[in-house]
């Protein structure tokens, strides 16, 4: 493992909606931060009492993401794309996800990532949190996601959506 996936791993959580269970684990973990991206209420699945110790933000935008290919050693870093495909209220709500990651590890929060199977939103915020954060490269940030969720489809939607941000949060 890199030091740079030590840092992310030590920081940040990439997965799919968590049970009972895994909430449990991570309020137990010290990891209270939570970035929904899956478009279901987790206090809808669980509970207001399940999520209540935590600082919950949920955010709705399409899973664009795992229906374009995969990124190679040949990408382009360039922000249309992203913004050709998703709506500016998607726009917005990936942006709001990932503000609300960057002010969470800023702040020495640990953070957990979660859309409906873990494969295409949640690594997307992922990608574009490491690189606003810690101000990575592109293949240094890729590669961080890969080692901490190895089912993440990265597509070059996912890199697209990661130079917007941070173009934007800069």
């Amino acid at each position: 493992m890199t030091p740079h996936t030590m840092l992310a791993s030590q920081m940040l959580k990439i997965g799919g909606l968590p049970d009972k269970a895994h909430l449990r684990d991570l309020a137990g973990d010290g990891c209270l931060h939570l970035i929904n991206v899956s478009g279901t209420t987790l206090g809808d699945i669980h509970g207001a009492q399940a999520v209540a110790a935590f600082t919950l933000s949920e955010y709705g935008f399409s899973d664009h993401f795992s229906s374009h290919s995969m990124v190679d050693e040949h990408f382009d870093d360039t922000p249309g794309f992203f913004l050709s495909q998703f709506v500016p209220e998607q726009q917005e709500n990936f942006l709001k996800a990932v503000a609300f990651g960057v002010k969470s590890i800023t702040a020495h929060k640990s953070v957990s990532i979660f859309c409906h199977y873990g494969v295409g939103r949640s690594p997307a915020v992922a990608l574009a949190l490491m690189r606003c954060v810690w101000h990575w490269p592109l293949p240094t940030a890729l590669q961080a996601v890969r080692q901490i969720r190895p089912q993440a489809h990265l597509s070059h939607l996912s890199v697209s959506a990661s130079s917007w941000v941070l173009n934007r949060l800069k």
